[in-house]
């Protein structure tokens, strides 16, 4: 393994309305790694999916962004990220985070 994936989502603005999601990855060893971040957002408005991907090469120590996206949500939301990463066509780590808020 040459590289480990990490997804962040974070509160952006005092109402909670926006979340910053991003994909990283974190080099444990040297070469080339293609990243896919993908996420998908429903809401009582609909549901939407975006795909964002890119090369990196990585090193020991080494920590690079994917992609970072803002999203509007509101009270009623499901958010999933998933991060691939990929070694010529061998999948070499995966990453999936769910955030779901549910009004009482």
């Amino acid at each position: 393994m040459i590289a480990l994936p990490h997804v962040t989502i974070t509160p952006k603005g005092d109402d909670g309305g926006q979340l910053v999601v991003s994909g990283l990855v974190s080099g444990i060893g040297s070469g080339d790694v293609t990243a896919t971040l993908k996420i998908q957002r429903s809401d009582g408005s609909g549901s939407s999916q975006t795909s964002q991907s890119r090369s990196l090469s990585v090193a020991p120590g080494s920590r690079g962004v994917v992609a970072s996206t803002q999203l509007s949500v509101k009270d009623d939301f499901t958010l999933n990220a998933t991060l691939t990463l990929t070694l010529g066509d061998a999948t070499i780590g995966v990453t999936n985070t769910t955030l779901t808020n549910r009004p009482d």
